[in-house]
C-alpha cells in the first residue's frame, strides 16, 4: 500500500468510498507509524478501510532509513579491518615460508660442505712412484709384485689397512675377508678385484694397522715372489711395455688411482714414475 499526500497535513483514511480526511492522530500530526483517527466511524468507512500518516509522519518514518543509508562508516571500517588482518595473515604465512626455504637451504648447504670435507679427508695421497718387482728379466720378462707409499690426505680420518686372507695363495683376497680397503687391478688383458695387499708402517707410524695422520704405509700387492704374487691372479702376466691402473678405494673417501706403464725391457727391480 501507497503513502498519499495529506489534506491539510492531517492524516487520511482510505475506505472502498474514498479518501476522507482524518482527525489529529494518537499523537498529533506526526503519526510514528500509528494510524490516525478518522471522523468516520467505522462502520462508516466499511470493510477494507486503512489509513495513513501525514506528510511530517512520513519525513520522520523515513528519516531513520535515510540516516541509515548514508551512514556506513561502521560497515565500511570493519571491511577494512577484515582486509587489513587478511593482508597481515597473508604476509605472515609468506613470510615464515621464506624463512623455512631458507633455513632449509642453508642446512642442506653445510650438510653438502660437511659431506665434501668428510669426503676429501678420508682420501688417500700416493707419496712417489712404484716399484714393480719381477721373477724373471728381459723382453719376456714378468712383474710379480708393485709396492708404493700412500699417507692421509689432508689429516683425515685414520684408514684401516688390514690385510686381506689368502689361504689358497691365489694372490686374490679370500671370500669373507675382513680388509677395509680394496685393490682393484685393470689392465688392457685383465681386470681383478680384490688383490691380496700387505700394508706395512713407514715413516712416523706406530705398530697399529691405521694409517692416521702424519703417517705412512708401504703397500705391497703380492704375498711373495714365488707365490700369492700377480702371476698367481692375473690372467695374462704383467709384461713389457703394457699400461695398467691400480684403484686404492678406503672405506671412505674417494678411490685412489694410480697409472703406470712398464717399460720394454724388465729389470728384477724398477722404479716406476
Amino acid at each position: 500500500m501507497g503513502v498519499d499526500t495529506c489534506l491539510q497535513g492531517r492524516p487520511i483514511c482510505h475506505t472502498k468510498d474514498g479518501v476522507l480526511p482524518g482527525r489529529r492522530g494518537l499523537k498529533g500530526d506526526q503519526g510514528l507509524g500509528l494510524w490516525a483517527r478518522t471522523q468516520a466511524s467505522p462502520a462508516d468507512l466499511g470493510a477494507g478501510a486503512y489509513c495513513s500518516p501525514g506528510k511530517r509522519g512520513e519525513k520522520l518514518l523515513a528519516r531513520p532509513f535515510k540516516k541509515a543509508r548514508r551512514d556506513q562508516r561502521g560497515i565500511t571500517g570493519l571491511e577494512t579491518a577484515i582486509i587489513l588482518i587478511a593482508f597481515v595473515v597473508v604476509a605472515a604465512v609468506f613470510s615464515y615460508t621464506v624463512i623455512s626455504s631458507g633455513l632449509f637451504s642453508t642446512q642442506k648447504s653445510k650438510e653438502t660442505v660437511y659431506s665434501g670435507l668428510d669426503e676429501a679427508r678420508g682420501c688417500l695421497e700416493l707419496k712417489g712412484g712404484i716399484i714393480a718387482l719381477a721373477n724373471s728379466t728381459g723382453t719376456n720378462g714378468q712383474v710379480t709384485m708393485l709396492s708404493f707409499t700412500v699417507a692421509n690426505a689432508m689429516d683425515g680420518a685414520p684408514i684401516d689397512f688390514t690385510a686381506p686372507l689368502d689361504a689358497d695363495n691365489d694372490g686374490v683376497a679370500d671370500s669373507g675377508s675382513s680388509n677395509q680397503v680394496v685393490i682393484s687391478y685393470l689392465d688392457k688383458n685383465n681386470r681383478k678385484n680384490n688383490l691380496y695387499f700387505t700394508a706395512d708402517p713407514a715413516w712416523g707410524a706406530d705398530s697399529d694397522n691405521l694409517l692416521e695422520a702424519g703417517e705412512l704405509f708401504q703397500v705391497t700387492v703380492g704375498k711373495s715372489q714365488t707365490q700369492g704374487n700377480l702371476i698367481d691372479a692375473l690372467a695374462t702376466a704383467l709384461s713389457t711395455n703394457t699400461s695398467f691402473t691400480l684403484e686404492v678405494t678406503p672405506p671412505h673417501g674417494a678411490v685412489l688411482q694410480i697409472e703406470r706403464r712398464t717399460p720394454n725391457y724388465i729389470d728384477s727391480v724398477m722404479y716406476l714414475l
